[in-house]
């Protein structure tokens, strides 16, 4: 049943160009009293451009976000979208999924991933030092208890 409503919410999507799908992870809030162990986490996948979501599932918490989603991405129509993901999804195994789906993918690598973060680093490197490419977005924010300093960089397909 669930199958059928996926195909056909698929079947109804049109799109002006590559569709965005956002997959995230959320405890529902209000969800427990005094014991944040029973917190109903939620993962869910939005296609951002026509305000649907796809699909949403629960996890028993957000070590389990990372199979949910990987499910999630079996049932899912992906070809030609753009998935977006956290940090928490910038694994192999996901990535090769999404991949098999012929779907492009942007997700973020942060200080606590530090031998990806390197890697990523060592690759760009040079391209950021030469001032080659311009920032695309700059965005600072304080929230959460917390400072954010976000640069997006656009490097030209080789």
């Amino acid at each position: 049943m669930l199958e059928a409503l996926l195909n056909w919410v698929n079947e109804r999507r049109t799109h002006r160009g590559k569709p965005i799908i956002a997959f995230d992870g959320k405890v529902l809030r209000g969800s427990y009293r005094n014991n944040s162990a029973q917190a109903v986490q939620l993962v869910t996948a939005y296609d951002t451009e026509n305000g649907l979501v796809l699909s949403q599932k629960a996890t028993p918490s957000k070590k389990g976000e990372i199979a949910t989603v990987r499910e999630m991405l079996d049932v899912l129509n992906l070809k030609g979208s753009v998935v977006t993901l956290d940090a928490l999804h910038c694994q192999r195994e996901t990535l090769e999924k999404i991949q098999d789906k012929k779907a492009d993918v942007v997700v973020q690598v942060k200080h606590n991933q530090p031998n990806l973060r390197k890697a990523v680093q060592s690759q760009f490197q040079a391209v950021f030092d030469a001032r080659k490419e311009k920032v695309v977005v700059e965005h600072k924010e304080t929230g959460h208890g917390r400072k954010e300093e976000r640069y997006v960089f656009q490097l030209k397909a080789k």
